[in-house]
């Protein structure tokens, strides 16, 4: 291959830029009646990680004879998985080989939960702020915290956000991403790129939609009083050095907006257009 010229020429990884990939998916939405919750879900990870990451989910896949992780279709056992002959036991074994993978690559959990019905009641109060949407205020806290926590611990490698390809969120993040840029010094110097991808190609997007989907299932399960799944249990609880502990993580209830609309206030009133002041 490399006689043919298709493979690049190695360089030395002092030449490039360092990039830390925040892969991301959402779950749930607000404009669904009756959705309690929505939430935003991910993991950080650098460039040695998702190598190791990748490596693990093709054999995976080529294992189970999958094309990808994809759990809006997976738990029902519809489009792509349809025709497996699979049963719920088989689905959850096959999940739980997925989240191995996860567990044994050096990645850190991200995620945003917020209740639906604490949203409007905080939108209804406060009609001047810009609010825009909950995925909106799930990805910006999302990126305040880690850039936050990156500036904290000197870490001065750059974040590069990887999203599925969704045209009706799509243009909304990058203007976050954009305007985030523009008002927070610290968000400009960290805030590498931001990518639309096919999640075929990305196992870090396929492991986001993972996580993801099971977050909002716990979360849904607790707010009604269940118990938490049988897939739940067996995936996190029962796996002796896998934990669900989110490094940036967030749960947006009644309760966190009351405490914290102040700080909100202030955000929001530094947005372009709202107040010249920049955050240092």
């Amino acid at each position: 291959m490399r006689g043919l010229g298709i493979t690049p020429p190695a360089m030395s990884r002092r030449g490039w830029t360092l990039m830390i990939h925040l892969f991301l998916d959402d779950s749930g939405k607000e404009s669904q009646a009756g959705n309690p919750w929505v939430c935003m879900a991910g993991y950080l990870a650098g460039y040695d990680p998702l190598v190791e990451l990748n490596g693990k989910w093709g054999q995976l896949l080529l294992r189970h004879g999958i094309s990808e992780i994809r759990m809006k279709q997976l738990i029902p056992m519809t489009g792509m998985y349809e025709n497996l002959g699979w049963d719920a036991d088989k689905r959850d074994a096959v999940i739980q080989d997925f989240v191995q993978a996860i567990n044994e690559t050096r990645m850190s959990g991200v995620g945003v939960a917020v209740e639906t019905t604490a949203w409007n009641k905080r939108k209804k109060e406060y009609p001047d702020l810009a609010w825009g949407t909950i995925q909106q205020f799930c990805l910006e806290r999302v990126l305040s915290r880690i850039i936050g926590q990156m500036h904290d611990a000197g870490i001065n490698e750059t974040l590069a956000a990887v999203f599925d390809t969704d045209p009706e969120f799509g243009s909304n993040r990058f203007g976050l991403f954009c305007s985030l840029m523009g008002y927070d010094r610290r968000a400009a110097r960290r805030l590498g790129s931001i990518t639309f991808a096919h999640a075929v190609y990305y196992p870090g997007l396929q492991a986001a939609d993972l996580l993801v989907w099971e977050t909002r299932k716990q979360f849904l399960q607790q707010q009604e009083g269940y118990q938490s799944t049988r897939r739940w249990r067996a995936m996190f609880t029962r796996m002796p050095h896998y934990h669900l502990e989110y490094s940036v993580g967030e749960c947006w209830d009644d309760q966190q907006f009351e405490k914290a609309m102040p700080e909100i206030i202030e955000k929001f009133r530094r947005r372009p257009g709202a107040s010249s002041e920049v955050v240092e």
